[in-house]
């Protein structure tokens, strides 16, 4: 039995684009909440979480994320607006969420959710909905009115593109540094 490594398939994003989510980040950083923010290198969109991989089982999975070129054309998305989960008064998790291109989005995940049930993955238990994390509130925290009104009252529109013309097989590893994401395959349309 092989090494396990803690795997998703993801969409990475430009740096432009993180570049601007970085800006949002850093407005919304001064909130005297512990929040855990994610660094700027590793923002991505998930489109399917896949855990604890047996090294074995990745050949399996490249096969079917490289039968899915022929399925999926390159597509825009329009990264725009802030929310929360589960609701802007209780932000547990900050993110900014997909404007166009959230069918495509959808159609997308859902093959990948029906290609890895095929390798025995479990099917998610909620229904997709495309976002990129910027970061997580501390489990000790109690208040939430300081983030929630910045999010709520946020000073300008988030409105930034990016094509979709890939994906990738990303590898989470957590270090004394904190957690590092690298990717070990794409598949472009």
């Amino acid at each position: 039995m092989g090494e396990e490594l803690r795997l998703f398939i993801a969409i990475e994003l430009e740096d432009l684009i993180k570049e601007k989510l970085e800006k949002i980040k850093n407005i919304l950083r001064d909130c005297s909440l512990e929040i855990k923010w994610v660094d700027k290198c590793n923002l991505h969109l998930t489109l399917k979480f896949l855990g604890e991989v047996n090294v074995d089982n990745i050949d399996a999975i490249e096969q079917k994320l490289l039968a899915l070129k022929g399925e999926v054309d390159k597509f825009d998305i329009r990264i725009k607006g802030l929310g929360a989960f589960p609701n802007l008064d209780y932000p547990k998790v900050i993110w900014t969420g997909i404007d166009d291109g959230q069918e495509n989005l959808k159609k997308l995940q859902q093959l990948l959710e029906d290609s890895m049930l095929d390798l025995g993955f479990k099917a998610e238990a909620h229904s997709y909905l495309p976002h990129i994390t910027l970061g997580r509130t501390g489990r000790k925290e109690k208040n939430f009115t300081l983030i929630s009104k910045r999010i709520k009252e946020f000073p300008f529109e988030i409105d930034c593109k990016q094509q979709v013309n890939k994906i990738s097989l990303m590898k989470s590893r957590l270090t004394p540094k904190g957690v590092v994401y690298n990717s070990l395959f794409e598949v472009e349309f």
